[in-house]
């Protein structure tokens, strides 16, 4: 039976392999520190939506084009966190035709806390690098923005959520 590569160290992992877990781990630590606050309920996609809508981004038109799905897939999302207490609609200021999002307090709590834990995973990454982490977080940006042809998706859009 040949090995798989679970059965070797990381350290002979090839980059693809790498870069992906290190992702797995940052998740992870995200999930454990909303668990931790009490909120086990948020998917992945969910913490997404969460993390935009800080940001800023604050309509199904916004999100949709941002996470490069229809409008159909962001309105479920955001009707389930609606639903969950962690979004809710407003009619936005002039145009009463448009319906802007926020995050409630406890959609703005849940951001909170994933960016804390996703923060603190970085500056654990960049403390294993070492002085080279600017390098390497240089050079990883490049090899990506020198890739003419490939488009990077978010996770959500590679996953189907219900």
């Amino acid at each position: 039976m040949e090995p798989s590569l679970h059965d070797l160290p990381p350290s002979s992992w090839p980059w693809p392999w790498l870069l992906r877990g290190a992702g797995q781990v940052v998740e992870q630590r995200v999930r454990s520190a909303l668990a931790g606050a009490g909120i086990e309920e948020l998917r992945p996609g969910d913490v997404l939506f969460l993390a935009l809508l800080a940001r800023g981004i604050d309509t199904i038109d916004a999100l949709a084009r941002n996470l490069e799905v229809t409008r159909q897939a962001v309105s479920k999302t955001v009707d389930s966190l609606v639903r969950r207490g962690y979004v809710v609609r407003a009619v936005g200021g002039a145009d009463r035709r448009r319906v802007e999002l926020r995050l409630s307090d406890t959609g703005a709590d849940a951001a909170r806390v994933a960016r804390s834990a996703r923060e603190e995973e970085e500056r654990r990454l960049e403390a294993a690098l070492g002085p080279a982490a600017a390098q390497a977080r240089a050079a990883i940006a490049l090899f990506i923005a020198d890739s003419p042809g490939v488009r990077l998706r978010t996770a959500y859009a590679r996953r189907s959520y219900r």
